[in-house]
Order: structure tokens, then sequence, then C-alpha cells
């Protein structure tokens, strides 16, 4: 059984898919033969709609490759240029959750685990093409 196989769709309709992205698995690709979300949703779209020849998927943004959560596609070329447009514009969210071992220093939430909130800094190193969390 391949990965698009058992792709774990959020949410699709006829300009946007959103899938679960596990972590390991890079969002996209830029060369190679390495299997990556895009070219698994492609795969995807392909088969479920008979498509011959190539199919046009949009990235709009990527996750890291250690993160996993909700990687959005845009599955047309004007989709595509409107959610380009929000996330370089900064309109869109995006919220990152942590599982920490042995809980954090903080306040408890109402019936919940105890929460925090982590700030660090990052930068990035354009020599190895990696960031990482530096000093503030």
């Amino acid at each position: 059984m391949s990965f698009a196989d058992s792709l774990d769709v959020l949410y699709e309709d006829p300009q946007i898919i959103a899938v679960n992205k596990p972590c390991g698995w890079p969002s996209a690709h830029f060369s190679g033969a390495e299997e990556t979300m895009d070219r698994v949703v492609k795969a995807y779209l392909k088969e479920k709609y008979h498509k011959p020849g190539n199919v046009f998927l949009g990235v709009v943004h990527r996750l890291d490759k250690p993160v996993s959560g909700v990687l959005v596609f845009a599955r047309t070329s004007k989709a595509a240029a409107r959610l380009s447009e929000q996330f370089r514009d900064n309109l869109v969210e995006k919220v990152y959750w942590a599982v920490v071992e042995d809980g954090m220093p903080g306040k408890r939430a109402i019936g919940l685990a105890p929460a925090g909130t982590l700030e660090d800094w990052l930068q990035r190193d354009p020599v190895r093409g990696v960031v990482q969390v530096a000093a503030p």
C-alpha cells in the first residue's frame, strides 16, 4: 500500500485541498525522486479524478520536515495566487502546538493540562540552508 492510499484528506473542494502532513515528510520537492507531500497529493488527485497527464497543485506554504500539521494546497492557479497573497500579507494565522515531556512551568488551564507559551527567535543559516533557534 502506498502513502497515497492512506492520505489523510481533511478538506477538499474544486479550489483547495487540505491534508494532514505527518512528521518526517517533506512538504514539497525541489529535485530528485524523494516522496513528498505535493507528489503524494498529486498522485491522489490524478487517481481519484482519472486525470490524464499532469495535475496542477499549487504549493502555497510549507511545514518543516519534522513537523506534522495541516498542509493546504491550491488546486487551481487562481486559488494559488489568492492563497499566496494571503500568506504573504500575513492574513493567515499559524498556530503551533507542542507535546512536551514533564510539562511546562506556568499556569494550569482550567480543566486542561498545564499550559503556557514558548517564544523563540529563529535565525536562518544560508550556508547550511537551515533555520535554528537563536538568542533574541
